[in-house]
C-alpha cells in the first residue's frame, strides 16, 4: 500500500479509538511508553512509511506530525463537547460564556473577532465556530493537506521550478 494511504488508515483508526474512549486521551498525558497498543501503533506507523526513501528522522517527523494532528483534533472535539459545553450547553452556562465574551469584546481589543461575530450574540457565533471546527470531513481534509505537503517535499524538482531564479 502507498505510504499516504496507509497513514490515512492508521490516523482514522486512532481518531475513532480516541473519540470512542475519552479516557484514552488522558492516558496520553505525561511521558511514558504505554502498553502493547502503543507499541502496535508505533510498529504499524513505521511499517506504513517503510517504503519512503527518506532518512529515519524525516519518517519520525511525519509520523509525529500526523499523530499530533489526530490527537489535537480529537482533544479539541472532546473539549468542545465536554469541557466548554458549547454544544448543548445548559442555558446558565451558555449565558455565563456569552456575558464573559461580551465583557472581553467591549474594549475593542479583538477587532477581527468582533467583525466575525457581528450583531449576533457571542455564544451563537462560538457555537457556529465549533460546528465548523468539527464539520464532517474536516479532519480528513486536514490530514490530506499534511500528507500532500509531505509528498510535495519528496519532489524537489517541482519545488525548484516554482522558485524564482537566484542571481
Amino acid at each position: 500500500a502507498h505510504w499516504g494511504s496507509a497513514l490515512e488508515v492508521i490516523a482514522r483508526a486512532m481518531r475513532d479509538t480516541f473519540s470512542r474512549h475519552a479516557l484514552a486521551l488522558s492516558a496520553l498525558e505525561g511521558a511514558r511508553l504505554g502498553g502493547p497498543n502503543t507499541l502496535r501503533h508505533i510498529d504499524h506507523s513505521l511499517a506504513a512509511v517503510s517504503t519512503l526513501n527518506v532518512p529515519v528522522k524525516a519518517k519520525f517527523e511525519l509520523l509525529s506530525i500526523v499523530d499530533d494532528y489526530v490527537f489535537g483534533t480529537v482533544q479539541r472535539d472532546h473539549n468542545t463537547n465536554v469541557k466548554t459545553g458549547l454544544r448543548g450547553a445548559p442555558r446558565a452556562k451558555a449565558k455565563t460564556i456569552n456575558e464573559l465574551a461580551k465583557k472581553y469584546l467591549a474594549d475593542g481589543e479583538f477587532p477581527h473577532l468582533e467583525a466575525l461575530i457581528g450583531d449576533r450574540e457571542p455564544i451563537a457565533a462560538f457555537v457556529e465556530f465549533a460546528s465548523h471546527a468539527g464539520a464532517e470531513g474536516r479532519v480528513e481534509r486536514g490530514l490530506a493537506t499534511i500528507l500532500d505537503g509531505f509528498a510535495a517535499k519528496l519532489e524537489p524538482a517541482k519545488r525548484r521550478r516554482s522558485r524564482p531564479a537566484r542571481r
